[in-house]
C-alpha cells in the first residue's frame, strides 16, 4: 500500500510539472533558510556549555553607582580571589584571568620579526582544571605553575616555529612603557621584554566560547610585569577578572552574599553592588540576545511561508483529484486511508524538498557565515540535538503541510463527485485568501523594519557629530618610540598632503586611553567626567568648535594645565560664567579656561556624557607615560596609498622594532555599528526570501485561477473584451488582498519598529512615506508576479479554450 501512495504521489509530481517545481522550491527555500538560522541559534545557545562544569562556573560582576551615572565592571584586584575564597566554604576553585592585545610578541632565540597580537591571556593554574579547554602538548599539573610559562594554540605554533616542536622554546612579549607607583612614588619604566617559555600547546578555543585566546601565560608572571595591579593586597576592584567553580550551581547567591561583604566601594558615596554570573549566560548581552530571538522568528515565519504555500496550492488544486477520492470511497477506501494517503504524499514532498534544502544550506553556508559573521564547525552539524531538532523539522513540516489538504480531499461526498456537482468549495477559497493575506502582511512588515533599520543607519552614518572624522588617519604611538615621539610627529606634518597633526592620549570612538575622573558640583553632588589629554593641534585637527574661551593670545600655552569642559558637564555641574573657576578635579582643583561645544566622542547609541579635555603643553612626557596617538588630518585630493608608504617610511627611521599600525577614524566609527549593521543586512536577507516565497505561492495561485477561469476569459475575448480588460479581471481579488495585508501590516510594523528605535537617543521619525512606499513595493511585486500568468491566459486562443473539456 505504501508503494501505491508513493507512486501515486509521483506522478501527480510528473503530471503537474509547475506546481509540484513551485512546491518543492518554496518547500526547499523555507526549509533550507529555516534550518541555517537554526544552525546558528543552536550555535548560539550552545556557548561555555562544553566545558563539563559549566553548571557549576560562576563569573563575578559590579555595578558601581556614582554621580547618577551606572558604571559596570567585571576586574578586580589580585587579592580578591583568595579573599572570597576563604570566606565562602561554597568555592571549590578560584580562576583569576587578565586578558591583553595589541602585544608586541616575538621569538627570542634569534632575529625575528615581532607581531601585534591580540588574546594574550594571564591564568590561574586551575584555569586547566576548572575549564575543559584540552592540553594536546604538555602537563597540565605544571604547564602554569611557576612564573614566566606559556600555552600556545596550534595557529601560533605554526606562525611562530613553522613545523618545528615548540615546547621548550621560548617567546619575547615587549611591555609598554608605563608609570610605577610601587615604591610610593611616580617612577617613569620604559618598556621591557620578559620571556616564556613554551609548556604546552593548548586547543584552539572553539567558536561557542566565551574566553578567547591566541597564548596563555602564568598568572604569577604578573608580579613583575604588572607591578601596580598585582601588588595591591587587599580585596576590591582592580585589573582582573574573577571566575569561581562553586560545590554546587544553588550555591550562586551565597557567593554574590560574600562578595558584597567582602568588597567595599573604592570612594566614598559610591554604591557598589556585585553580582554572580553563570558562564552559561555570559555570552548573552540586551544586543546579540535580541538578534538571536528575531534570527528565532524569522526561521519561524519563512517555514511557515513555505508551509502555507504548499497547503494553498494543494487545496486549490483539489478539484483535479476529486474524482479520484470519488473513485476510491466508490471501492471501499475509508477517510482514514484517504488521509492517510495524502499525509503520506506530503511527507514524500516534504522529504524530496528536504533533500534539496541540504544542497541549497551548502551553496548558502559561506554567504550565512558572513551575514552572522562566525563561523561554525561542521561538527555542529552532527550533534545528536541538532539532528532532532532537524528530524523535527522535517516531521513537523510534512505533517502541517499534509494536515489541511489531507482533511479536505479525505472528506468529498463520492455521490456529488461522480455526478459532476464537486466544487472546491468556498470555505478552501476563503482560506488561500487568508494565507495570500498573511503572506503578504509578513512581506509588507519586513519590508518596513528593513527601511526603518536602513534610515537609522543612514541618519547615524550623515549626522552632525559635532566633529569632522572624514580623513584623519590615526597612528597609535608604541612604547618604543618614547622620547622620539615629537620628531616623529613634526615630520609627518612637513609631509605634503598633510594638513594638521595632533597629539592626544586618547581619540573619538575609541575607549582606550581615556579615564573617567570624578569631580562634583558646587553643592556636593558628584558627577563622572571623561578625561582626555591633547595638544595644541587637538581641536583644530578634529573641527571641534569652541563654545567660549579665556584668550586668544598665546591660548594653549597660557592653559595647559587647566581645563576644557563640554556644554554637557557645565549644565551637570551646574555652572554659570564657567571661565576662570575652579572645580574639583581626580583629588586636586583645576581651572576652566574654555567651553567647547558638545560632539559625540563615542557612538550615537548614548548621548554626549561630561568630557574633560586637559591641555598638555609637554606632550611627550604625557605620551610616554599612557602611550597615545597622532591624528593625522589628510588632505582630500591626497594620494592615500602614497602617504601610507611615506608614514611608514618615516616610523621605521624612529622605531624599527615596532611594525607600524593605523586605522581611519571614520572606519572605527562604522565599527561601532556592527549589531546594527548585521541587523540590516539580515532584514534585507530574509525580506528577500520572506518575498521570493510569498511570489512562489501568488503565481501558483494566478497560474490556478487562469486555469480555473480559462472558459469564462475566452467568452469574454469572443464578446471583444482586450488583453488589458482581462489582465485587470484576474488581477483585481489579488490587488485587494495585497491592500488588505498592507493594512495589517502597517500598526504591527509601526509598534515593533516604535519599541527599536527608542534604543537610540539620536533616531529618526517613523515617516508615513516609509509605510507608503513599503506597502507600494508589495503591491508592484505583486502585480508584476500575477501580470505574466494574466496577460498569457489573456492572450491564449479563446477557441482552444472553449474546446477544452
Amino acid at each position: 500500500m505504501l508503494r501505491n501512495y508513493f507512486l501515486i504521489a509521483f506522478r501527480n509530481l510528473a503530471r503537474n510539472k509547475v506546481f509540484s517545481a513551485i512546491n518543492i522550491l518554496g518547500l526547499s527555500i523555507g526549509m533550507s533558510v529555516s534550518l541555517l538560522i537554526i544552525l546558528f541559534v543552536f550555535h548560539e545557545f550552545s556557548y561555555d556549555r562544553f566545558h563539563e562544569k559549566y553548571a557549576r562556573i560562576f563569573k563575578a560582576k559590579g555595578a558601581l553607582q556614582y554621580g547618577g551615572q551606572t558604571i559596570y565592571m567585571d576586574v578586580f584586584s589580585a587579592a580578591t580571589a583568595q579573599a572570597i575564597k576563604n570566606a565562602s566554604p561554597q568555592v571549590e576553585a578560584a580562576v583569576r584571568t587578565n586578558e591583553l592585545n595589541h602585544v608586541l610578541m616575538g621569538r627570542a632565540d634569534e632575529k625575528n620579526e615581532t607581531f601585534y597580537e591580540d588574546k594574550l591571556l594571564f591564568v590561574d593554574p586551575s584555569f586547566l582544571s576548572v575549564f575543559s579547554f584540552k592540553l594536546l602538548a604538555g602537563n597540565p599539573k605544571t604547564a602554569l605553575s611557576e612564573p614566566n610559562k606559556i600555552l600556545i594554540t596550534p595557529e601560533m605554533a605554526k606562525k611562530y616555529f613553522g613545523s618545528q616542536n615548540p615546547i621548550g622554546k621560548t617567546l619575547a612579549y615587549q611591555t609598554k612603557s608605563h608609570m610605577d607607583f610601587s615604591s610610593g612614588k611616580a617612577v617613569q619604566l620604559s618598556g621591557e621584554k620578559h620571556l616564556f617559555s613554551i609548556t604546552g600547546i593548548i586547543q584552539s578555543p572553539p567558536s561557542n566560547s566565551s574566553l578567547e585566546y591566541n597564548f596563555i601565560a602564568s598568572f604569577n608572571s604578573l608580579a613583575t610585569i604588572d607591578k601596580n595591579g598585582f601588588s595591591f593586597n587587599k580585596p576590591g576592584l582592580g585589573s582582573y577578572m574573577h571566575y569561581f567553580l562553586l560545590n554546587n550551581e544553588t550555591s550562586a547567591k551565597k557567593l554574590e552574599t560574600t562578595l558584597n561583604q567582602v568588597i567595599v566601594a573604592p570612594t566614598e558615596g559610591m554604591k557598589v553592588k556585585f553580582s554572580a554570573v553563570p558562564l552559561k549566560n555570559l555570552h548573552f548581552n540586551d544586543s546579540n540576545q535580541q538578534l538571536v530571538y528575531i534570527f528565532l522568528g524569522i526561521a519561524l515565519i519563512i517555514l511557515l511561508l513555505a508551509l502555507i504555500n504548499y497547503m494553498s496550492l494543494t487545496t486549490a488544486r483539489s478539484a483535479t483529484r476529486a474524482k479520484e477520492v470519488g473513485v476510491r470511497k466508490v471501492v471501499g477506501a475509508g477517510r482514514g486511508q484517504l488521509a492517510q494517503q495524502f499525509f503520506g504524499e506530503s511527507l514524500f514532498f516534504t522529504f524530496f524538498s528536504f533533500l534539496i534544502s541540504l544542497v541549497l544550506m551548502q551553496l548558502m553556508l559561506p554567504t550565512f557565515y558572513n551575514l552572522v559573521q562566525v563561523t561554525i564547525p561542521l561538527s555542529f552539524f552532527w550533534q545528536p540535538n541538532f539532528l532532532l531538532v532537524v528530524f523535527a523539522v522535517l516531521l513537523t513540516s510534512g505533517i502541517i503541510s499534509g494536515s489541511y489538504p489531507a482533511l479536505l480531499l479525505s472528506r468529498f461526498i463520492p455521490v456529488e463527485v461522480m455526478k459532476g456537482k464537486f466544487t472546491s468549495g468556498q470555505g478552501g477559497v476563503n482560506l488561500r485568501k487568508m494565507f495570500i493575506v498573511f503572506q503578504f502582511s509578513v512581506s509588507v512588515a519586513l519590508i518596513i523594519c528593513s527601511l526603518v533599520i536602513q534610515r537609522q543607519l543612514e541618519f547615524i552614518h550623515t549626522k552632525d557629530i559635532g566633529l569632522n572624522k572624514e580623513q584623519i588617519l590615526v597612528i597609535p604611538l608604541s612604547s618604543g618610540i618614547g622620547k622620539k615621539y615629537l620628531s616623529f610627529k613634526n615630520d609627518l606634518k612637513t609631509q605634503s598632503g598633510v594638513l594638521h597633526v595632533a597629539a592626544s592620549t586618547g581619540v573619538p570612538f575609541k575607549p582606550e586611553g581615556t579615564n573617567i575622573m570624578f569631580s562634583e558640583t558646587a553643592d556636593k553632588k558628584p558627577i563622572n567626567l571623561v578625561i582626555n589629554n591633547i595638544d595644541e593641534d587637538f581641536l583644530e585637527t578634529y573641527g571641534i568648535k569652541w563654545q567660549e574661551k579665556l584668550t586668544e593670545a598665546d591660548f594653549f600655552d597660557k592653559i595647559s594645565g587647566k581645563i576644557i569642559l563640554n556644554e554637557v558637564a557645565v549644565r551637570e555641574m551646574e555652572l554659570k560664567n564657567p571661565l576662570g573657576k575652579k572645580i574639583p578635579f581626580a583629588g586636586n582643583t583645576k581651572e576652566i579656561a574654555g567651553v567647547v561645544k558638545d560632539f559625540n566622542f563615542m557612538s550615537l547609541q548614548s548621548k554626549v556624557t561630561a568630557l574633560a579635555l586637559s591641555p598638555v603643553k609637554d606632550t611627550t612626557g604625557e605620551m610616554m607615560m599612557a602611550d597615545g596617538y597622532l591624528s593625522v588630518r589628510l588632505d582630500p585630493k591626497a594620494d592615500i596609498k602614497q602617504k601610507l608608504t611615506d608614514f611608514a617610511k618615516i616610523y621605521t627611521t624612529y622605531e624599527a622594532e615596532t611594525p607600524f599600525e593605523y586605522f581611519f577614524l571614520d572606519e572605527a566609527f562604522d565599527k561601532l555599528y556592527k549589531y546594527e549593521d548585521r541587523l540590516a543586512n539580515i532584514f534585507k536577507t530574509f525580506t528577500f526570501f520572506a518575498i521570493f516565497i510569498a511570489c512562489l505561492g501568488l503565481f501558483g495561485l494566478a497560474t490556478f485561477s487562469a486555469e480555473r477561469r480559462a472558459k469564462e476569459i475566452g467568452i469574454r475575448k469572443v464578446f471583444g473584451a482586450s488583453v488589458a480588460s482581462i489582465v485587470e479581471l484576474l488581477s483585481r481579488e489579488f490587488v485587494w488582498l495585497i491592500l488588505i495585508s498592507n493594512a495589517i501590516a502597517f500598526p504591527f510594523a509601526w509598534y515593533f519598529m516604535h519599541q527599536w528605535i527608542q534604543n537610540y537617543p539620536y533616531r529618526i521619525e517613523l515617516s508615513w512615506w516609509i509605510f507608503a512606499l513599503a506597502g507600494t513595493m508589495a503591491l508592484l511585486v505583486a502585480l508584476f508576479t500575477i501580470s505574466f500568468q494574466a496577460i498569457r491566459a489573456a492572450g491564449a486562443n479563446p477557441v482552444k479554450s472553449l474546446r477544452t473539456e
